[in-house]
């Protein structure tokens, strides 16, 4: 992934200033359980309207804040994303037109434009969602550990049981997605290379009456990628209920705890609804990780699929032959000659052309003729 992110460098003040805006949006998130807690201790369990009046102006300018950092946030992140987008579609064609006709031919049409359209556009989602909200996620459950402990250390204890199942279960599932979702993006590019055959060749396909055929076919491959695609993401549907059930047992451990430390007199009310709101928050975070894992499988499948073209060698097609000097006379000014010539192509042992000798002369006509795969195209190329 690190070729295909390169790309970002020339955008990289545009991403700082995504992030710092991001970054408000989460401070403006995590402060706010803290205030409600003053707002239940200081204001309404006191009876001071005072301290409930100015905790609350307090909310409504951060909340001003963070809806105005959001909107900002949003445009530099679309434009970091689009920008980033189009200049890795260029790199990518520009890369596929410095090809050998030998290097071309080791990547099939329809896998090529699979990586210059859906591929591009994965990455360059993922890109958007990690300004918007890929980063912040993560960020969000730590920031709301370590202040869940700042207000009580005891209650913020019950969140970190099952804080290692779910690391495993995240790590493992992230794996296993990044595999399912590469196999989705292969056939895919078996989909769109059967469609661009079928109409490439649609006047053949109508002459020898083979639409019924080319239908079959299409309906097989189609059927393949929508098999795959359902098995990625039925499985990646489990993220959700596992982590859903962990944070709420979580929950219910720390609101049972937290109401005998109450009764003891050892905690405030507003220090449990502090902790519980932080715990909430967690659970609705924890709700798009599902979303986030699969974004990031499949960014990281297409980002390696594109890596296999912009790190690939350029290669050279071998000629044998004699390297004949020879002197042209103005006579022959735009004749051709071949002498002993043999080609073949990198990695292969066969000769397409072998010893092939020949002469056109100015004003006359050859006419090159052979079956399928003889070496027609390769003699005039």
């Amino acid at each position: 992934m690190k070729t295909v992110f390169a790309y970002v460098k020339p955008y990289i003040g545009i991403v700082v200033i995504a992030l710092m805006l991001m970054f408000v949006e989460l401070f403006v998130e995590l402060i706010q359980p803290l205030i409600m807690s003053e707002i239940i201790d200081e204001g309404i369990i006191a009876g001071n309207k005072d301290t409930i009046i100015y905790y609350g102006l307090i909310m409504v300018g951060l909340t001003i804040l963070a809806l105005a950092a959001g909107i900002i946030n949003s445009y530099f992140s679309a434009h970091a994303a689009q920008s980033f987008g189009f200049d890795l579609r260029n790199a990518l064609f520009t890369k596929i037109q410095s090809f050998t006709m030998a290097t071309y031919l080791k990547f099939p049409t329809a896998g090529l434009i699979t990586r210059l359209t859906s591929d591009i556009t994965q990455v360059q989602n993922v890109l958007f969602m990690s300004l918007r909200i890929m980063l912040r996620a993560p960020l969000s459950v730590i920031g709301s550990i370590v202040l869940a402990f700042f207000v009580n250390a005891k209650m913020a204890t019950f969140f970190l049981i099952g804080a290692p199942i779910l690391l495993i279960f995240l790590s493992v599932m992230a794996v296993k997605g990044v595999r399912l979702f590469a196999l989705v993006q292969k056939r895919l590019d078996r989909v769109n290379r059967v469609l661009q055959e079928g109409l490439q060749a649609i006047r053949l396909v109508k002459a020898y009456m083979r639409g019924k055929y080319e239908a079959n076919r299409f309906e097989e491959v189609s059927s393949a990628l929508k098999l795959d695609t359902m098995k990625a993401l039925r499985i990646m549907e489990l993220i959700l209920p596992v982590l859903m059930l962990i944070m709420n047992f979580c929950l219910l451990a720390v609101v049972w705890f937290g109401s005998k430390e109450i009764a003891a007199g050892n905690a405030e009310v507003g220090d449990l609804i502090a902790i519980v709101n932080y715990a909430t928050r967690m659970t609705g975070t924890f709700s798009m990780f599902a979303f986030i894992i699969i974004a990031f499988s499949r960014a990281k499948a297409s980002a390696e699929r594109m890596e296999e073209v912009l790190l690939v060698d350029e290669g050279t097609e071998i000629y044998e032959g004699e390297k004949a000097k020879s002197v042209i006379n103005e006579s022959e000014i735009g004749a051709v000659h071949f002498r002993n010539v043999s080609f073949k192509y990198p990695e292969t042992e066969q000769h397409v052309l072998n010893q092939v000798s020949f002469s056109v002369m100015p004003g006359e006509k050859l006419a090159i003729m052979g079956a399928t795969g003889a070496g027609k195209s390769t003699l005039l190329g």
